[in-house]
């Protein structure tokens, strides 16, 4: 006989109690990689470091055997990624979009 959900086991207690206003404690400090992201960023780094991977970079790439977007990630994890800045301009006559958009009152 198959069981149902929540047959035989011990009811869950509340856990933890949130305390309204109290800060968390423990974890990882915000901005702190895990293990596993320092450790590819660590491989990544020691990878485009080496000069023989430099080299047979630089020849794939020259023939076109390498998948870019295979390269980017690497570079990415190993420098970081470049800061992109956008600046935008736009000219807007608010006035005359807002007097076409209003009736004219009459006499």
């Amino acid at each position: 006989m198959a069981k149902k959900k929540g047959q035989g086991t011990a009811p869950r207690g509340p856990g933890k109690p949130f305390v309204k206003g109290q800060a968390p404690k423990g974890g990882r400090p915000k901005g702190v990689p895990n293990k596993a992201t320092r450790e590819a960023k660590d491989f990544c780094l020691a990878l485009v470091d080496n000069p023989a991977y430099r080299r047979r970079f630089a020849a794939a790439f020259v023939n076109r055997t390498i998948e870019p977007a295979l390269e980017i990630l690497v570079w990415h994890y190993a420098k970081g990624k470049p800061a992109t800045t956008i600046t935008a301009t736009i000219n807007f006559d608010h006035a005359g979009h807002l007097a076409a958009l209003t009736p004219d009152k009459g006499p």
